[in-house]
C-alpha cells in the first residue's frame, strides 16, 4: 500500500491516517478561532504559525482600580502646607510683599525676595503660619539658612551627649 504507515499494522494504518487528519482539521479549526477571539477582543496580531504559540490571557481582562496608598509620617510631626495651598499663599504673600527683609533692614537696598524663610524655624517650635513667614533673597536665606543648620548641629550633638553620659 502507497499509505502505509511504517511500523503499524495493514489494518490499523487506515484508522492512524484519518486520527491524523482529524487532529490537523482540529488544530487548524482551533486556530481560526483563536484568531477571531483575538480580533474580538483586540489583542495585537503576533503572525502566529503552528510553531508560535499564541499569547492568550486565561481569562478576559478586568478592570482593577489603582491603590494609591497614602504616605504615613515617619515618627515626626510635619504640619507644612502643601499643594494648591501653598501654591496660593506663596502667591498672596509675593504680592504683598515682593522685597528682600534683610536687604530693606540691614543695608538699605532694594532686592527682589525669591525664597520664603520662616522667622522662627519649625524645629525649634514655628507654626507655618503667613505672620512667621518673610521674603528674602538668596544671599539673605542662605546665610540665614547657614546659621540655622549649625545651630540645629549644636543642639542635637547636646541632646547625643546627653543621652549617652546618661
Amino acid at each position: 500500500m502507497a499509505g502505509e504507515i511504517r511500523g503499524a499494522p495493514r489494518g490499523m494504518a487506515a484508522e492512524i491516517e484519518t486520527a491524523r487528519r482529524l487532529e490537523e482539521m482540529v488544530a487548524g479549526e482551533m486556530l481560526m478561532l483563536l484568531a477571531r477571539d483575538v480580533a474580538r477582543i483586540g489583542l495585537p496580531d503576533r503572525g502566529w504559525s503552528r510553531h508560535t504559540p499564541p499569547l492568550m490571557p486565561t481569562r478576559p481582562p478586568t478592570h482593577r482600580p489603582i491603590r494609591y496608598t497614602v504616605p504615613q509620617p515617619s515618627g515626626k510631626e510635619d504640619n507644612r502646607i502643601r499643594g494648591r495651598a501653598h501654591q496660593t499663599r506663596r502667591d498672596r504673600l509675593y504680592r504683598r510683599h515682593p522685597l528682600c527683609v534683610m536687604c530693606e533692614r540691614e543695608e538699605g537696598r532694594v532686592t527682589e525676595a525669591v525664597e520664603w524663610d520662616h522667622i522662627i524655624p519649625l524645629w525649634e517650635g514655628g507654626l507655618d503660619v503667613e505672620a512667621n513667614l518673610q521674603g528674602l533673597c538668596r544671599l539673605h536665606h542662605l546665610a540665614k539658612s547657614r546659621g540655622e543648620y549649625k545651630r540645629r548641629a549644636a543642639v542635637k550633638r547636646a541632646q547625643r551627649a546627653a543621652t549617652e553620659f546618661a
